[in-house]
């Protein structure tokens, strides 16, 4: 029972720490995907592209902002479309309040956007750090808890059995020493 809940919690904060590597992982690439979509030549960026990303990452749960070189925003989610950004974010905190313990709050990230090694602008990309389990990941780490508890009981059994074996065992020996005696 003792090893079986140590690796349980042992298992769920390498997931948690996998979740929250991933999120972190998945801003950085945005972040390298946007150099391409600046044009050095008229200082303006294709936004039509950066709105697919920008959407994209909403529905995973990213809120981006692109910001020039001047701190001027280029496209922001919230400014897009305010009310599914809302939405977005409430039903991320609904679905993390299943999990009290699991304590966490939407942060901002930035991130420099570079082109030949010169700042063109900033990607601030906030998440619900340091992570945030959809409902897939409650299903993943629900089904390996039911795993790992029904080893501990088969385990259990198993000892239980194995110690009355070896306790019979023993016991008819020295019951047989002790009836000789007497």
């Amino acid at each position: 029972l003792l090893i079986g809940a140590v690796a349980n919690g042992l298992i769920n904060r390498q997931f948690e720490r996998y979740v929250a590597l991933q999120r972190k992982n998945f801003s950085e690439q945005l972040a390298e995907s946007l150099p391409s979509q600046y044009d050095e030549r008229n200082g303006e960026w294709n936004v039509d592209y950066i709105h697919g990303i920008g959407m994209y990452a909403l529905k995973d749960g990213y809120l981006i902002r692109l910001l020039d070189r001047e701190n001027h925003v280029v496209w922001d989610a919230e400014n897009h479309d305010m009310t599914l950004c809302h939405q977005v974010m409430q039903e991320i905190r609904t679905e993390m309040e299943k999990r009290p313990q699991l304590k966490g709050e939407f942060s901002t990230y930035r991130y420099d956007i570079r082109k030949r090694d010169a700042i063109v602008g900033y990607l601030d990309v906030s998440y619900y750090s340091p992570y945030y389990f959809n409902e897939s990941d409650f299903r993943f780490l629900d089904s390996l808890n039911r795993i790992l508890i029904g080893i501990g009981l088969v385990v259990l059994t198993a000892a239980v059995a194995m110690g009355t074996m070896l306790a019979k065992r023993l016991s008819v020996p020295l019951l047989n020493v002790a009836e000789v005696t007497r």
